[in-house]
């Protein structure tokens, strides 16, 4: 496992017990077919859950998925957090029927409130990007580990 960067610390229940766990965008390994994507460390006992995509390797919407899955409105990791996490995390997924599929999934388990305000959440993330030095980390560690990056989406965000 290749950490790229990390969250903030957070409790969320999984496996029905709370634990504190730290998000992070990562790779499961270096070289061309890596998979790269988001997961979190059980500070408690080192353990780790990752999910992750051989392509493409997009920095800003991992980014944006471990900031959503460190949100406080979402309480639990299950199975399909990560993966709904990285889906929801894309700018047009209102559009797209797939993604759209993974932020319900996400909000069905929350109440109406809760389920409002990670749609705040979500909206806010959406606006944002990592800062540049953060980036200019990432990429430079990815060249190093002989990892892509999607350059597209960089310059989709005006971010080179």
């Amino acid at each position: 496992m290749i950490l790229l960067t990390k969250g903030q610390g957070v409790i969320k229940t999984m496996n029905g017990q709370p634990k504190k766990v730290v998000p992070f965008v990562g790779t499961d390994t270096d070289g061309p077919f890596s998979q790269m994507g988001i997961g979190v460390l059980c500070e408690e006992d080192g353990t780790e859950c990752f999910w992750g995509l051989g392509a493409p390797h997009s920095l800003v919407r991992s980014w944006r998925g471990m900031m959503l899955l460190g949100s406080p409105f979402i309480p639990s990791i299950n199975e399909r957090t990560l993966a709904n996490c990285w889906f929801a995390a894309k700018k047009d997924a209102h559009d797209l029927w797939c993604h759209k599929r993974h932020f319900e999934e996400l909000t069905s388990q929350l109440d109406g409130k809760n389920k409002k305000n990670l749609m705040r959440f979500r909206a806010k993330i959406l606006l944002v990007a990592p800062a540049g030095d953060v980036i200019c980390q990432i990429v430079g560690l990815c060249q190093v580990k002989g990892i892509s990056v999607d350059n597209q989406e960089l310059l989709d965000e005006n971010i080179c």
